[in-house]
């Protein structure tokens, strides 16, 4: 069941709830990053994306969805959040979405972009490609 709490700009609220059985408490509203990097759009820009991740943040929210093919380019959206400055950085947890074809830019897949090994490459080890644009922690 969700708890209420108070965001961080005076006078909203945001409901907050468990993520699965992950430990992580996160936001019932995320905020979806695929058009962070997307042409024609005011977060085309890293300035616009800046505008955009600062006042979800604001308004409480902790949950950024990202997928390695959001964005002009693949993987832009992931770099734009990354570089996006933001206070409390250590309370959003950032999804990740992988299994498009990527042509390559994952590693070669071979048409198998579910198996452990493309996960692997793509999402969990540091040195993977969305792990770097993400700079994650691989943990």
């Amino acid at each position: 069941m969700p708890h209420r709490a108070a965001s961080y700009s005076a006078g909203c609220t945001t409901d907050y709830g468990q993520l699965g059985t992950s430990g992580l408490t996160v936001s019932a509203v995320g905020l979806g990053c695929n058009n962070l990097g997307r042409p024609g759009t005011p977060t085309e820009s890293q300035r616009g994306t800046n505008t955009v991740i600062h006042a979800a943040i604001e308004e409480g929210i902790t949950l950024f969805d990202v997928a390695d093919t959001y964005g002009k380019t693949p993987g832009l959206s992931e770099e734009m959040l990354r570089t996006a400055p933001a206070r409390n950085r250590d309370d959003i947890i950032v999804d990740a979405k992988f299994g498009m074809d990527m042509q390559g830019a994952n590693g070669t897949d071979w048409g198998r972009r579910g198996s452990r090994r493309y996960i692997m490459r793509a999402v969990v080890c540091p040195g993977g490609a969305t792990g770097e644009r993400r700079r994650t922690s691989g943990g």
